[in-house]
């Protein structure tokens, strides 16, 4: 992933960049914070008659809901940054592919002997099978990504820097610009192709340098936050209907760009190598395979924080900010204490793998 190195001696020791380390950690945070409101509350958002104050909830529970796929093209950015000059590696893809059956099939177990009323044959199929499946639609894209990543690298790498940004601003227009503008156009898109371009996007800031700066990320970021709320609230306000689904689309061009100038903004950050920033970074990953698993998820939200009941609270936003952090927190936790059942299972199958592939 993001590492630096450096040499002592005979030993060259690998040292994750923390700013970007940091940067997975909002990024998961955004993730829980749009299932806060996609999973949790799923309300119906209407202004029209809202005092100012419920309005005022009402944007930021919409705004909640973008932050998710702002957060998934930041981890695919970081990934184009880091891996365009990587190989495939079995041990990467060993990891996430067990950590993903081991939380899973976790769930299922404890669902059935809870005697939970989720567990249907259908649901069952799903935890047993959750890659390539619908359980884990992110971790099944980015497996199938990273199995091509020899392909995509020597196919990006051997392209000449005018030809480079032709293929990105193509891929742009075609599934951002023109989907986010006419709202039903497609021209071929697939959470594959639009992982394939953001992995791009991160892999070109990599090969040539391009550093943006600091402050015009900021501005960029808060015109596009100003641009997106007002659209949304003018939207709502005068022609009050529900929020189209499309706004929430990982490709729209909000979302994207919102993305890159985070991105940006962190990676110009000087950041010292923090070992309780990567140690926590580390477990991203298992974040998302535990607060999002299919038969955990009803009873997190619902039946134990009760999540529905909070939107029209005076304290809507600060207990938004605590329930997102303390997910994350406790899914952490439990990560740490996991990782010692499923890390000898990856280093049995990674020994395994290059036994016989040699």
């Amino acid at each position: 992933m993001a590492y630096t190195s450096k040499k002592i001696g005979n030993n060259v020791i690998n040292n994750r960049y923390s700013n970007f380390e940091l940067l997975r950690i909002l990024a998961m945070l955004l993730i829980i914070l749009s299932h806060l409101s996609g999973h949790g509350i799923r309300t119906n958002v209407q202004l029209l008659n809202d005092t100012l104050f419920h309005q005022i909830n009402n944007l930021i529970l919409i705004l909640s809901g973008f932050s998710g796929k702002i957060g998934v093209n930041i981890f695919l950015l970081i990934s184009g940054y880091f891996l365009i000059n990587k190989n495939f590696n079995f041990k990467n893809f060993f990891k996430i592919f067990i950590m993903t059956l081991f939380y899973s099939y976790t769930f299922l177990l404890m669902s059935i002997i809870v005697g939970s009323h989720d567990v249907k044959p259908i649901l069952i199929i799903r935890s047993l099978f959750p890659i390539g499946g619908s359980a884990y639609w992110f971790i099944t894209t980015y497996l199938v990504l990273y199995i091509f990543i020899n392909y995509i690298n020597s196919f990006l790498k051997h392209l000449s820097q005018d030809s480079y940004k032709k293929f990105i601003l193509i891929c742009f227009t075609l599934w951002s610009l023109i989907p986010t503008l006419t709202i039903k156009a497609n021209y071929g898109f697939s959470n594959l192709t639009w992982f394939i371009f953001v992995y791009s996007v991160g892999a070109y800031f990599k090969i040539y340098n391009i550093k943006f700066k600091f402050v015009n990320c900021l501005y960029l970021l808060f015109s596009i936050i100003t641009i997106q709320l007002t659209i949304i609230y003018i939207f709502l306000l005068y022609v009050s209907i529900n929020i189209p689904s499309y706004f929430f689309n990982i490709n729209n061009i909000y979302q994207f760009i919102m993305a890159v100038a985070i991105f940006n903004i962190f990676g110009n950050l000087e950041l010292n190598h923090n070992i309780l920033i990567n140690k926590i970074a580390s477990s991203v990953f298992a974040v998302y395979l535990i607060h999002d698993n299919m038969f955990l998820r009803p009873y997190l939200w619902h039946n134990i924080l009760h999540i529905e009941n909070i939107l029209y609270l005076n304290n809507y936003l600060l207990i938004t900010v605590i329930t997102v952090v303390s997910i994350f927190c406790l899914c952490i936790l439990a990560d740490k204490i996991c990782i010692q059942i499923y890390t000898p299972i990856i280093n049995l199958l990674v020994n395994f793998t290059q036994k016989y592939t040699k």
